[in-house]
């Protein structure tokens, strides 16, 4: 890719064993995220920042956008469902408290700043975190509304898609792309707002 590339500070010398090197490169590559826009990023960099030589890099990922991207993923962690009893409401706000909570640990709102930045530059590094990352927890959130529907909560003719973008979308501004306070109120207010105004006549 275009761009001069980044020399990382090395890390303490030393031959880390398989668990201890690949963290210490996913490590490296979400410093340099933060740090310099993705194209200034080289495998030399990453391996200089996490320690080791530039094939335990290439051992394990094939290019840097494979590597970016298994970094990124790292960020949001595991899909999980939600814990069992509650109602719809306690669903929701179950759902967007851990999103908030997720993009604020471990530099993850900076990250994604970063990502939605260069998303032109780096279309299929985007495409490929949509798919990996934002599907499965869209697809989670889809399943609660749609429970929220057969529950009676919500009207059967709501558009799904759009009301989960009205319940994500002020988390995303205020957390993500203009980061301020999004307390616990404010996310049980959000929720009740979005569902009054689908609630069933």
């Amino acid at each position: 890719m275009a761009g001069n590339t980044v020399d990382g500070p090395a890390r303490a010398p030393g031959r880390p064993r398989s668990e201890q090197a690949e963290r210490a490169i996913l490590d490296a590559v979400l410093d340099l995220m933060a740090e310099h826009s993705l194209a200034a990023i080289s495998m030399e960099a990453i391996a200089a920042r996490a320690g080791v030589a530039k094939t335990t890099v290439y051992r394990r990922w094939s290019s840097k956008e494979e590597l970016l991207l298994d970094a990124l993923v790292r960020t949001k962690g595991p899909v999980i469902d939600p814990p069992p009893g509650g109602g719809v409401r306690d669903e929701l706000v179950w759902y967007l408290t851990r999103m908030r909570t997720r993009w604020q640990q471990d530099g993850g709102a900076a990250l994604l700043r970063r990502l939605i930045a260069e998303i032109d530059r780096h279309p299929q590094l985007a495409e490929q975190y949509w798919r990996r990352v934002v599907g499965p927890r869209r697809e989670l959130l889809h399943g609660l509304l749609r429970r929220a529907v057969a529950a009676g909560s919500v009207r059967p003719d709501a558009d799904i898609e759009l009301l989960a973008e009205l319940l994500v979308a002020p988390v995303l501004t205020r957390v993500v792309i203009k980061p301020s306070q999004l307390t616990d109120a404010q996310i049980e207010t959000l929720v009740d707002t979005v569902l009054r105004g689908v609630r069933p006549e």
